[in-house]
């Protein structure tokens, strides 16, 4: 797991636990048989991601 920093007003070392909730979410969706809603949240969101 990761480590969750705040210093000052800044939040650093999320990443890590959010990536893992984002996979649990998806395999548990996948897992349940809803393939589109998971696979369309999941292109939405790499969409959304920098570059």
């Amino acid at each position: 797991m990761g480590v969750i920093l705040k210093e000052g007003s800044t939040v650093r070392g999320v990443t890590t636990p959010v990536s893992i909730l984002v996979t649990a979410t998806l395999g548990i969706l996948i897992g349940i048989g809803f393939y589109v809603p998971a696979l369309s949240w999941a292109y939405k969101r790499t969409g959304d991601a920098p570059r």
